[in-house]
């Protein structure tokens, strides 16, 4: 079928009750392509600690992590139905999966820009021209993105002048103070049913976003007032 273009998908969209967005890596790449395509991030990856799972980008012939993830992790489950005494491989390639998730978010982490300045602010300004369609008005629903990156949080809470008038972004993660600690120079996850209102999911996760053992944390430039790069 054809596909339609975003204005016509737009107005499609008039005959419901809420739009919601779901974001995916085009979203970072649209931005920053050259930090944030795989094909970037896999140059730029210290594979030095785990030589077999390059080896495994290769047989694949993919630079995209997720799915050599998604593979090493589904052939740990396989492997014994075909392995008699089981073997140390399914251990490994489920310790070298786990490896991987961070090995990306390091790449992600030192290659990805320093401050919310090092972004131009006319692309702020489109961006959150484009997000309004999702986050304002009486359509606006939620945002859900697989992103691990900062661009989504910079631009929720970028400053839309001088380029046109302020657009009201709901921008509400589900995250607030801490009962125990409501002064901390971070914010705690309230829980799905006390975040039940929130409009920006990060269903991945994101550099700013740490479980601590206890809870899940949020670290944000205003409380702390050091770059969240830094604070990842």
């Amino acid at each position: 079928m054809p596909l339609l273009t975003f204005g016509e998908a737009i107005t499609d969209s008039e005959q419901f009750s809420k739009r919601h967005l779901l974001l995916g890596n085009g979203f970072s790449i649209a931005c920053c392509a050259d930090i944030f395509h795989y094909g970037s991030l896999y140059d730029q990856a210290d594979f030095s600690s785990a030589p077999e799972v390059e080896a495994v980008f290769t047989a694949l012939r993919t630079k995209d992590f997720e799915a050599v993830i998604r593979t090493l992790e589904s052939a740990a489950h396989i492997l014994p139905a075909y392995v008699a005494d089981g073997g140390a491989a399914p251990a490994k390639m489920l310790e070298h999966a786990a490896m991987l998730k961070e090995i990306l978010v390091q790449t992600i982490a030192g290659n990805h820009p320093h401050i919310p300045s090092d972004i131009p602010e006319d692309k702020f300004w489109a961006c959150r021209r484009f997000l309004s369609h999702f986050l304002s008005g009486e359509k606006a629903g939620c945002v859900f993105t697989l992103n691990y990156d900062l661009l989504l949080y910079w631009t929720l809470m970028h400053d839309d002048l001088p380029f046109g008038d302020p657009i009201d972004l709901a921008k509400s993660d589900g995250f607030g103070n801490d009962e125990d600690k409501p002064d901390a120079d971070y914010v705690v996850w309230q829980g799905e049913t006390n975040a039940h209102s929130a409009s920006v999911m990060f269903l991945h996760g994101a550099l700013h976003l740490f479980d601590s053992g206890k809870d899940l944390l949020k670290y944000t430039w205003v409380r702390k007032g050091v770059p969240l790069i830094d604070q990842a």
